[in-house]
């Protein structure tokens, strides 16, 4: 399962890094937005980032667009610390009572838990949540 979950980081180079759409690009997964006009060294910078797990974002996304930039920001917070240690749990195939037996919590609760995860990240499913949650970044396998 954790071949098929994952995804290469991606680098994106625009013509202008705060647009409406960075927003999106990094919902959909993007770890960089740097302007086409970024140094070798910063679009090496970015690379690297991005490949150790990191979000990289072109300084102008924070000046000129502070939505986009929250955006990106509240993505990693959009999870309680609880919702996250499930979400590393549901990649790993738990079912809800042995992620409960692990936590000391009721498969109930860890039902609700589960709930509020699909909804925060859009998720039809167990699996896709877990999909979204590596290409944002909140887990790692």
């Amino acid at each position: 399962m954790a071949g098929l979950l994952q995804v290469p980081p991606v680098v994106l180079l625009v013509d202008d890094p705060h647009d409406a759409w960075t927003a999106a690009a990094r919902r959909a997964g993007v770890r960089a937005v740097l302007s086409r006009e970024s140094s070798p060294e910063e679009i090496r910078a970015a690379v690297d980032s991005a490949a150790a797990g990191l979000i990289t974002l072109h300084p102008d996304v924070f000046r000129t667009a502070p939505s986009a930039a929250s955006v990106a920001i509240d993505e990693a917070r959009a999870l309680t610390t609880r919702e996250r240690e499930i979400l590393e749990m549901m990649a790993e195939g738990l079912s809800n009572r042995t992620i409960g037996r692990r936590l000391g919590i009721s498969s109930y609760t860890v039902k609700f838990h589960v709930a509020s995860i699909l909804d925060k990240l859009g998720a039809k499913s167990r699996t896709e949540a877990v999909t979204l949650g590596m290409r944002r970044g909140l887990i790692t396998l």
